[in-house]
């Protein structure tokens, strides 16, 4: 039981990334602050929900540090 929902997991993670790497392919400006922020704040959630709180507060800066990009 253990193994399907680790698997699932995975899976969800890997759709989550799929998603945000399609979109920064397809973007017209694939540096565009506001997306590479929402790019940020994904992994940020992913390395959340795996425990590497180093990798995921390092992903939380950046997202923000594009979120004041946006903003100017």
């Amino acid at each position: 039981m253990q193994l399907i929902a680790l698997q699932h997991f995975f899976a969800r993670i890997a759709k989550q990334m799929d998603d945000i790497v399609r979109r920064l392919r397809v973007a017209k400006d694939p540096r565009n602050p506001a997306l590479l922020a929402e790019a940020f704040a994904v992994a940020a959630k992913v390395l959340d929900s795996t425990s590497v709180a180093k990798k995921s507060t390092r992903w939380k800066a950046k997202a923000d540090a594009e979120v004041a990009k946006a903003k100017r």
